[in-house]
């Protein structure tokens, strides 16, 4: 896969070796809005260059090539009106006392936002998909300090954390495939570090079973 960007577009761009067949979409703000696919590698880059050199529609692709079609989003917008109910929920409930902290600020975050939240064992986590199973490998969890130990097995002294300043407020402790300690800090502080924690070039929520 590779991936061309400029501001707040890109282009994610794939190849089906044993049909030699490029696939390609276009991106705006963290939702596709047109998709397509060609066996010649010419016309994919007038494409490209046509959507990161100018401010072209989804409509001004499609009008001027004609292998290009809109992405459908109905499905997307479905599953981003599950995740911010969930976002809402978890913002005015008062069973996660501890979690409010971070769940106000992520809950206003432009990226942490747009992943599905869900709790186990005092732990936040984000799921790519909208809907359970939730598909969270690989992604960050956040834990308040006070309940480390209950959420999780730990042996920090041979884990190599992220070296931080000290913090004030609350802490919290910010972990990767469940069990890896990466470091910890305030609610700004654990914000940071999951950010950065993000597999490269996450997509926006999902319905289950889309890819």
């Amino acid at each position: 896969m590779a991936i061309a960007s400029y501001g707040n577009r890109f282009v994610q761009v794939y190849m089906k070796r044993e049909r030699r067949l490029y696939l390609f979409e276009f991106w705006q703000n963290g939702l596709c809005l047109a998709e397509g696919y060609i066996s010649h590698l010419v016309p994919v880059a007038q494409t490209i260059d046509l959507w990161l050199s100018s401010e072209c529609s989804p409509d001004d692709l499609v009008d001027q090539f004609p292998f290009i079609a809109p992405y459908d989003n109905s499905t997307f917008k479905e599953a981003a009106k599950q995740v911010e109910k969930r976002w809402d929920f978890y913002c005015s409930d008062g069973e996660f006392p501890e979690l409010q902290t971070f769940f106000h600020l992520a809950a206003q975050d432009e990226v942490l936002s747009q992943l599905c939240p869900y709790t186990s064992l005092y732990t936040l986590r984000f799921s790519r998909c909208a809907e359970f199973p939730f598909d969270s490998e690989g992604m960050p969890d956040v834990t308040p300090k006070a309940y480390e130990n209950y959420a999780f097995s730990l042996e920090k002294s041979k884990a190599q954390a992220i070296t931080l300043p000290p913090d004030e407020g609350e802490i919290f402790v910010v972990i990767i495939n469940r069990t890896q300690y990466v470091g910890e800090g305030n609610a700004t502080t654990a914000l940071q570090l999951v950010k950065s924690l993000l597999p490269p070039g996450i997509k926006p929520i999902r319905k289950h079973g889309q890819q």
